[in-house]
């Protein structure tokens, strides 16, 4: 796996690269750690979409949730709340080993 290489825009009213505080334009991310975040991620994404349905132990109460919501409301929060993370997901699987474009660092 290649390393992650952060490729940010170029400003148009100044015509330089735009670069965050701290960070070093060209930066390469280990591949170890690459894997990592990607993991935790996919972890993160899981979490969400799984939370109100199976019981985690002291993490939730789905007995709780289903009596205070219908199936349908569950349904729909599960997507709404799960929608942004799982296209960044998606987004970050695509551009895995590759440069990822700014929009998603």
């Amino acid at each position: 796996m290649a390393g992650l290489v952060f490729d940010y825009g170029v400003s148009r009213e100044l015509g330089r690269k735009n670069k965050p505080t701290g960070c070093k334009l060209g930066t390469i991310m280990h591949p170890i750690t690459i894997g990592a975040l990607f993991a935790l991620q996919c972890f993160h994404v899981l979490f969400l979409a799984l939370h109100d349905w199976i019981p985690l132990g002291s993490l939730n109460d789905v007995k709780a949730v289903r009596m205070a919501n219908p199936i349908h409301k569950l349904v729909g929060g599960t997507l709404i709340s799960l929608t942004p993370f799982a296209i960044g997901l998606y987004a970050s699987a695509i551009h895995l080993g590759g440069a990822y474009p700014s929009w998603l660092v």
